[in-house]
């Protein structure tokens, strides 16, 4: 009998710190109410994605400082595998900027005929 209680409190007690743990790393508290409430946090490749989509021309160098990205480069590649389609345009004095906008006809195509032809396997 002795042996299990101390099991049930050694148990207890493990899954008292994995949710204080949980709380904290996830969780911000209101001193004065005591709420507790949870945040999701987003990816960096989310939050250039949602800028992108709503409508701004974002640069290398922002996408690095405003989102924290240490290679932007990776991050436009990333959207682009998950099949967002971000391009890279010259801006009227001369800056390279990241934009979306709809895919090319041909690049279409050419899925659909990789598709097909069984190279691409779909989800």
């Amino acid at each position: 009998m002795k042996n299990t209680l101390t099991r049930t409190k050694k148990s207890s007690n493990i899954l008292t710190r994995l949710f204080r743990n949980f709380v904290s790393n996830n969780a911000t508290t209101r001193k004065n109410e005591g709420v507790i409430s949870m945040r999701k946090t987003t990816s960096i490749q989310d939050r250039v994605q949602a800028a992108l989509e709503a409508g701004e021309a974002l640069t290398a160098s922002a996408i690095k400082n405003r989102f924290g990205a240490a290679n932007p480069g990776a991050v436009v590649q990333a959207l682009r595998f998950r099949g967002f389609p971000v391009f890279l345009n010259t801006g009227k004095n001369g800056t390279k900027v990241y934009r979306t906008g709809k895919a090319p006809r041909k690049v279409i195509g050419a899925g659909y005929q990789a598709i097909a032809k069984g190279l691409i396997a779909v989800d």
